[in-house]
């Protein structure tokens, strides 16, 4: 359970203000402006296009965790955190804002949050989280739009890999933008850029910060009843500021990743739709050659609305990420997912998630450099979502959770079970 921003997602559902990052960025808002005056002018502007909806709304949240840092039956906590059990009440109260903007065919929407967060046996981890984000989706002409948005979040990371007691507090954030030609009426270009930077609080962690620009290109065909087929690539250049990389290092300082495969999405009925892709990652590291890796990947979703009130979500994926530490340079990761959501009454809504993974560490320099074996998890999940609207603009959110991995480093094993309440209220 990640305890960031709200605990339990709003019914409606892992820091210093932002400064100009270098010269450029002048000359980057003028362009941005330039844009939408000459799109808001081709728009030909009136009142009666004009409608905007500004919702604030306030939240309170609980969460119990009985194994708040995911720490094996062995692990003592107690020299590190002064407390000799692994449980956590957290509660938190939020704040926020959302705004709805609409220009004729142009929305602007933006959202800001505040929330305060308290831990009852280990408050040396009190913090104040907050996000903010805005994005404009634009339109020109009849065959030209796209997206331009940022976001930027401070949260408490969750510690699912950490596994032991450190401060995660982090900030994360993204800038965007992208545009989709329809240059045929069964074809559509998308192109898109994305950076997304990851800094943390505590100096022990910086050492991870990092900063991924990614390019992107798609290629679909449409079919007439909105089905798509086509081609996805994306070109990442990620690094680490804080890494400085000498001969006798261990861990990089950046590296490249190409990302490419088919993906679809077919609306095989009018109750069932069946999204994927097929392909295959590749990675290589700036100096580390021994680290680079790449494997075919693979997801397939089948989304069934049984009837009106029941939708059933199947996903198989195969995936890969990098790893970082030093007896892998990457993990597997293959598993399903379930997810069956019920309308109960017009009020009532309740979602039952269950998963599986099982998760490989591998790499040339798992087990063949070092001589350790390998490290390999099963990942079992299981979860009960209630939602209920007593009236329109309040809703309650209540959750069960239940989380297992075991694994052949009897370290790496635990079992964690959650519970949470979630109070908002929209104005």
């Amino acid at each position: 359970m990640n305890p960031s921003h709200n605990i339990l997602p709003a019914a409606k559902a892992s820091e210093p203000i932002l400064e100009n990052t270098g010269p450029g960025s002048t000359s980057k808002f003028q362009f941005v402006t330039f844009t939408l005056c000459l799109i808001l002018a081709n728009e030909r502007l009136y009142a009666k296009g004009v409608s905007e909806t500004v919702t604030p709304y306030v939240a309170s949240n609980f969460l119990y965790d009985s194994n708040f840092f995911r720490v094996s039956d062995s692990t003592d906590l107690s020299t590190a955190t002064g407390q000799a059990g692994k449980s956590e009440f957290l509660k938190q109260i939020a704040t926020g804002l959302r705004l709805d903007w609409k220009i004729n065919r142009q929305q602007l929407l933006a959202e800001a949050n505040l929330n305060q967060n308290w831990f009852q046996n280990f408050s040396s981890l009190d913090y104040l989280g907050w996000s903010a984000s805005s994005q404009w989706n634009w339109h020109f002409g009849s065959h030209l739009d796209g997206e331009i948005g940022f976001n930027k979040k401070v949260f408490l990371g969750d510690y699912n890999q950490l596994n032991r007691f450190v401060a995660n507090l982090q900030e994360n954030q993204q800038f965007f933008a992208n545009a989709g030609y329809l240059f045929h009426a069964r074809g559509l270009l998308k192109l898109g850029i994305t950076r997304k930077e990851r800094q943390y609080d505590d100096v022990i962690r910086q050492i991870s910060n990092s900063i991924e620009d990614n390019a992107e290109l798609d290629i679909q065909y449409i079919s007439p009843d909105n089905s798509t087929i086509g081609v996805h690539g994306v070109l990442t250049e990620g690094r680490f500021p804080n890494r400085t990389y000498q001969a006798d290092s261990t861990l990089d300082d950046g590296y490249k990743r190409f990302n490419t495969g088919v993906v679809w999405d077919w609306h095989y009925s009018a109750i069932t739709h069946i999204d994927g892709m097929v392909g295959y990652l590749y990675q290589r590291y700036n100096h580390l050659s021994e680290r680079n890796f790449g494997d075919a990947i693979a997801n397939l979703a089948i989304h069934w609305q049984t009837t009106d009130k029941t939708l059933i979500d199947l996903l198989a994926k195969r995936e890969i990420r990098q790893a970082n530490n030093l007896n892998a340079s990457f993990s597997l990761l293959q598993g399903v997912e379930l997810k069956t959501q019920v309308e109960i009454s017009p009020k009532l809504k309740l979602s039952v998630p269950m998963n599986y993974l099982n998760q490989q560490f591998l790499g040339d320099i798992a087990g063949e450099n070092s001589g350790q074996t390998a490290e390999r998890n099963n990942l079992y999940g299981l979860g009960l979502r209630l939602i209920y609207h007593p009236i329109d603009n309040i809703s309650i959110n209540a959750m069960l959770n239940f989380e297992k991995r075991d694994s052949n480093y009897a370290s790496r094993a635990y079992q964690d079970h959650a519970a949470g309440l979630s109070v908002q209220a929209v104005f």
